[in-house]
Formats: C-alpha cells, structure tokens, sequence
C-alpha cells in the first residue's frame, strides 16, 4: 500500500511528489514573497489577524470541496483505467491533492505564529529587522504556493471530469 510520505520522498512510479514543490515555480513564489515583504509595511501579527488568516481559511475551504469533488470523480471507472496507464498510478492523483491539503495547513499554522507575539530572543533591532522581513517574505511565499496548489486542485477535478466525461 502507498503512503503520501513514501510518494512524496520517492514517487509511486512517477515524479516524486517533491517535485511539484521544488521547481521554477519556486523562484517565482520566492520573488513574490519578497516582493511582498518589502512593499507590505504593516507588522506581522496584524497581517496574520486582520487579513491572511482568514483568506486562508477560504483557501482550505476551497481545497476540500474541490478534493471531496476531485475523489468522487477518481472511484469513476474511466478515471481508474486512465491512471491505470499513466507511470505514477491512482497515488499520483490522490496524493497530489493531499499535498495541496498539506501546504494549505502548514502555510495556516506558520501564519498563526505571529499573532502569539512571542518576543525576540535577540535584542539588537538590526537583527530583528531582518529576521521580520525573511519571515514576511517567507510567509508570503508560502501563501502564494497555497494558492497555486489550490487552483491546481480545482484544475485537476475539472480535468478528471474532463477525462472522465470524454470517453
């Protein structure tokens, strides 16, 4: 039986799962995730309270109603007969909108730190400072992945019913 963590690390088949972080797409969330860091002025913890908390619970939302969608459509006989020919097999579907679900709830739990105010073990402001902007650029670009990952989950149902409706 597979498991998301052995697909992730090696792949069921196909392209580990991994990958679908670790590639040009990268650099572009990096790239607005600084962006981000350094156009955005307002403190960490008031983000993370006022706004990026709740869009990503929207995200969430959106992600499962599309996966309860998207594992409907896989149990279809056409759509197992499909993944059946591609290299990575059904794991690769399932577990692709597992990650999705993954990202989403990493990239909530790291934006709730900053609304704990936890103080800085280091005193010097210089320090902090540029501890403040790598968090906000790194939280930034966790959320543009979360987003990306998201409209992929919707495009992989639309696509499965697609194949699905196709034959």
């Amino acid at each position: 039986m597979p498991t998301f963590w052995r697909w992730f690390g090696v792949g069921s088949g196909g392209v580990p799962g991994f990958r679908r972080l670790l590639n040009v797409w990268l650099l572009l969330h990096l790239l607005i995730g600084s962006v981000a860091a350094t156009l955005i002025n307002t403190e960490l913890h008031e983000l993370a309270q006022d706004a990026l908390l709740p869009l990503l619970a929207i995200l969430v939302g959106l992600t499962f109603s599309w996966a309860g969608n998207a594992h409907a459509l896989m149990q279809s006989e056409e759509i197992v007969e499909y993944a059946k020919k591609k290299a990575g097999g059904m794991p690769d579907y399932v577990f692709t909108f597992q990650l999705c679900i993954l990202i989403n709830v990493v990239t909530i739990c790291l934006w709730a730190i900053p609304t704990l105010n936890i103080p800085y073990p280091l005193s010097s402001a210089e320090v902090q400072s540029v501890l403040d902007w790598a968090s906000k650029a790194m939280l930034f670009a966790l959320t543009s992945l979360a987003i990306r990952t998201g409209w992929h989950a919707v495009l992989g149902a639309n696509m499965l019913l697609l194949m699905r409706v196709g034959r």
